[in-house]
């Protein structure tokens, strides 16, 4: 019988991915170019989006549990960005997350939790 790496090949890129965005979002931000206005928040709502995606495939979730999860993650992330002293918080960055969060609710369904 073969082994199927795929769910621990899911978890593991969910969690590589939660230390990418936590490192990223926690490190300081060298200064850029001008942007467009909103490219932050499209980069909140991706990195949420991807998380979502992530985290339905790993089976370790039901929906509502992943939504509240990620949900508190993007809130811990402005809390702890707020006392950096190099970054801010925002409320409108989790506003993104959270979009980012509803957007792959719509797209991807959850894996059932096992």
């Amino acid at each position: 019988m073969r082994a199927d790496w795929r769910p621990l090949l899911w978890r593991a890129a969910f969690v590589v991915t939660v230390l990418a965005i936590l490192v990223l979002a926690l490190a300081p931000m060298p200064p850029s170019p001008k942007a467009w206005r909103y490219t932050d928040k499209v980069q909140h709502a991706f990195a949420f989006f991807t998380l979502w995606v992530l985290g339905a495939r790993t089976g370790w979730w039901r929906a509502l549990t992943l939504v509240g999860s990620l949900l508190a993650l993007g809130a811990l992330i402005e809390l702890f960005q707020g006392m950096t002293g190099y970054r801010e918080a925002s409320v409108a960055d989790w506003v993104a997350d959270a979009l980012g969060i509803g957007l792959g609710w719509a797209l991807v369904s959850v894996k059932p939790a096992t």
